[in-house]
């Protein structure tokens, strides 16, 4: 049994990861029955950190370091993805745990600007800027379907997004609407901005991005505006969806943690702007995936 301090967090239970350095290899029999969190005080350090342990042994990332995270709610949702596993641990199904190691075992802050990097790089390439010529009815549910994300991208955050019909000549975007967006992505710390970079590569979408993590629209919902057309052109063939069905459900475990994490490493500082209503309502349907 799992020891928790809340009783109200549920989180998804398809959370990908790699815990210990001897786990890298194929599903790894379980080898723990119980999973407590406990808070400690790192020297030098004002506020405590919160570390998970697996029958009184420290959970560690790959790179040997103990898994330390910020507060509690996501020591608890740690907790819960390793408790959750049963016979073998899939790492495959551990997202949120994959994404704090990832964190964790960060190298140097010149690691930062790779991170924005990309993050950036579907600045040029966002999915919703790019629109198909035809069928007429693909047209319209693009048209339908994502111009209120780019209108609120403009009332939000005063860009100007460009769309294109060209694969093979994306869009541009200025300078002036490069640095607003460069200069909100910095005022998120590294757990905030790993977060942001799973999000975008899964939505390949950074205006999708912002809107799922402001609360404009539920991770699910980012995840089926990104895979639009690929749907489209399933219920318009007739394509047997199980698979697409399994794929659009992994997809929106990966960005429902990646997302989790943006929020939750910043709900104290940015509580008025970031926690709000939408955001929890997002954080307590992951569960229901």
């Amino acid at each position: 049994m799992i020891t928790y301090q809340r009783s109200y967090l549920r989180y998804n239970r398809h959370i990908n990861a790699e815990p210990f350095r001897n786990l890298f290899s194929a599903p790894i029999k379980k080898f723990y029955r119980n999973v407590t969190i406990s808070q400690t005080m790192i020297p030098g350090e004002r506020s405590p950190v919160y570390e998970i342990q697996l029958d009184q042994r420290k959970l560690r990332t790959p790179g040997g370091k103990a898994v330390l995270v910020p507060n509690e709610v996501l020591a608890l949702a740690l907790a819960r993805e390793w408790d959750s596993q049963k016979n073998t641990i899939q790492r495959h199904c551990m997202h949120l745990t994959t994404l704090c190691n990832r964190v964790l075992d960060w190298q140097s802050e010149l690691e930062t600007t790779s991170i924005l990097e990309g993050i950036m790089q579907f600045a040029d390439t966002d999915t919703i800027c790019f629109r198909c010529q035809e069928p007429d009815e693909l047209v319209k549910l693009q048209r339908d379907s994502w111009d209120p994300i780019l209108q609120w991208i403009v009332e939000r955050y005063s860009l100007r997004p460009m769309l294109t019909n060209s694969l093979v000549s994306p869009v541009t975007m200025s300078r002036a609407d490069r640095s607003v967006l460069t200069r909100h992505f910095l005022s998120y710390n590294r757990w905030g901005l790993i977060g942001l970079q799973a999000c975008a590569e899964n939505l390949k979408s950074v205006f999708l991005t912002l809107a799922a993590v402001d609360g404009f629209c539920s991770a699910a919902r980012a995840v089926e505006l990104s895979l639009l057309e690929q749907m489209f052109q399933i219920h318009r063939w007739g394509e047997v969806p199980s698979y697409h069905d399994v794929q659009m459900a992994e997809m929106k475990a990966r960005v429902s943690a990646a997302i989790f994490l943006v929020l939750i490493s910043h709900h104290q500082k940015h509580s008025k702007n970031k926690m709000n209503r939408k955001n929890f309502q997002c954080l307590a349907s992951y569960d229901a995936e």
